[in-house]
């Protein structure tokens, strides 16, 4: 699911990121990056899990633009630190909602 809020874009994802799923989690991703807004929130609270591949996908669309990862807990955080290792990804844990510093 995605949101257009102005100069931020937001890919809310759910269930799970894997082979079966990619394809749609590239066309959203690619979706995403040709808005252009400023920023990118990929919102993955209610991911319950992420395969390497799609999290490598995450990562590199990341590295486009300005992104944060909001939310990610247990294994797909995991995930996303194994392979965001030297963090340039912007992390933000779940709080009260996206739009906070």
């Amino acid at each position: 699911m995605h949101e257009d809020r102005g100069s931020a874009w937001v890919l809310s994802l759910s269930g799970e990121a894997d082979l079966f799923t990619q394809g749609l989690l590239e066309d959203q991703l690619d979706t995403a990056l040709a808005m252009g807004r400023e920023s990118l929130v990929l919102d993955v609270r209610r991911l319950t899990f992420c395969d390497v591949a799609c999290a490598q996908r995450v990562l590199a669309a990341t590295r486009t633009g300005s992104a944060t990862l909001l939310g990610a807990s247990g294994e797909v955080k995991r995930v996303f630190e194994l392979l965001d290792a030297d963090e340039t990804l912007p992390r933000r844990n779940v709080g009260s909602g996206i739009g906070e510093g």
